[in-house]
């Protein structure tokens, strides 16, 4: 039984984007109590809330994003799923662990720029995903931004090599809301194209 709760969940997006959306909303909640928090620079007991809550919704964005693309990879992209099944000699399932979700799992697993381009988000065109190519680069800044809170930023004081470590990118000099804007914009477009809504009930598709 256990072996077909886990491959369903590879199955459908819908779990996915289910989680996606209420990581996003626990993100939304820490960043508006962050913003709403004045604070002295004498108050240090504060001032450690305001940061912790802004770097914690900034991991629970990354992870928004992050479920919202592979949500789509294995809804739209089957193709792009690599599950291996371990059997015994019998035929019993042992064990099952995913290889490849849009990307290799493992050191790129949680590149969400590298999650975007498995999804072709920057396609250009007539079906293009943004309304300008233009963005692109911002969006991809901002995306490289939420991978580090996803991987180290959020979680642990330093990387665990140089090469993770890139305060100086564009996506940290972009001012909060612009980022939260896009990033409501990528998730509210990814899973609405599933019946399901940031804000509102959802109508999930048939």
């Amino acid at each position: 039984m256990s072996t077909d709760i886990f491959l369903s969940e590879y199955q459908s997006g819908l779990s996915w984007f289910i989680a996606s959306k209420k990581m996003y909303l626990s993100a939304k909640t820490l960043s508006d109590t962050a913003s709403a928090q004045p604070y002295s620079r004498s108050d240090e007991r504060t001032k450690y809330i305001v940061l912790g809550h802004y770097d914690s919704s900034m991991m629970c964005y990354g992870f928004a994003v992050e479920l919202a693309l592979k949500g789509c990879i294995i809804e739209y992209h089957p193709e792009r799923v690599r599950i291996k099944v371990v059997s015994d000699g019998k035929g019993k399932v042992c064990d099952a662990r995913v290889e490849q979700l849009g990307v290799d799992v493992g050191k790129k697993g949680h590149s969400l720029v590298d999650l975007a381009n498995a999804v072709k988000l920057f396609r250009q065109g007539d079906n293009s995903f943004f309304p300008h190519k233009n963005v692109h680069e911002e969006v991809k800044a901002i995306l490289e931004v939420l991978t580090e809170y996803s991987v180290w930023a959020g979680r642990y004081p330093i990387p665990k090599s140089l090469e993770e470590m890139n305060l100086d990118s564009a996506g940290h000099k972009l001012p909060l809301r612009e980022m939260e804007s896009w990033i409501h914009f990528i998730i509210e477009s990814l899973l609405s194209d599933y019946g399901l809504s940031l804000h509102h009930g959802s109508v999930i598709r048939s």
